[in-house]
């Protein structure tokens, strides 16, 4: 397959997890090459890795501005990073807080606003894909900063998607359940959390990242084109219950 064939993809959070898996993906199928907004890349000459803080507006600047130099273009953008901290509400700081809201949501906002600016300026009918969560619909002790942030990403998505269709680029989002990455080792060691997603998890298992990838790729590509300001949960059922 190549369904991106000549395509230039950034990708926020490409070193681990899901983030790698949709590198995998991309360059399985033909991508031109993928540029990796972080300080890592061991996935071939292809992918060109920029240390980026994407809550830094200058940092997103600069990652766009050596795209845009050696390739010319930018077609996708996958809206990968983000962290989540688990904190009773009564204990969360304010730091903490703010930290997770600086990375999930507004570096969504000014990579995703960088990006479709310089899709505008090209002409390029390109695609956006934002990384969502099952915690925009389901929530959990120990995660209100995460679960809202989650939530102002898919109410972004929506806007985005809204007003970035005249320019023909369509937005869109996934939202990964349980998923067997570094940022939910903590949790999936918790014996109490552990259970808690293993009583609702239809398949009686974690996803894996390719799995969650899968989708986000299905997303950014031309069998999507009637999709637009769209959420896919990839949960394993667990909404189901």
């Amino acid at each position: 397959m190549s369904r991106f064939a000549g395509k230039v993809a950034i990708v926020s959070g490409g070193a681990q997890g899901i983030g790698k898996a949709i590198v995998c993906g991309l360059l399985q199928e033909g991508a031109e090459a993928v540029v990796i907004a972080d300080a890592q890349a061991t996935l071939g000459e292809r992918v060109l890795a920029v240390p980026t803080d994407v809550s830094r507006q200058r940092d997103v600047a600069q990652l766009i501005a050596l795209t845009l130099e050696r390739y010319g273009h930018i077609d996708l953008l996958f809206n990968n990073a983000g962290i989540c901290r688990y904190n009773l509400f009564l204990e969360e700081s304010e730091q903490s807080w703010e930290t997770t809201f600086n990375v999930n949501v507004k570096g969504m906002f000014l990579l995703g606003q960088a990006v479709a600016r310089a899709m505008v300026e090209r002409g390029t009918r390109g695609a956006i894909v934002n990384t969502a969560s099952i915690a925009c619909e389901l929530v959990s002790p120990t995660t209100a900063a995460y679960a809202a942030s989650k939530g102002a990403v898919m109410q972004l998505t929506r806007v985005m998607a809204l007003e970035l269709a005249q320019h023909g680029i369509r937005v869109n989002a996934f939202g990964p359940g349980a998923t067997r990455t570094d940022m939910t080792a903590q949790s999936r060691a918790n014996p109490q959390r552990r259970a808690m997603f293993m009583s609702k998890l239809v398949d009686q298992r974690y996803g894996e990242p390719d799995e969650i990838a899968a989708v986000a790729l299905f997303l950014a590509s031309d069998e999507a084109s009637f999709i637009n300001g769209a959420c896919y949960y990839v949960d394993g059922g667990y909404r189901v219950q």
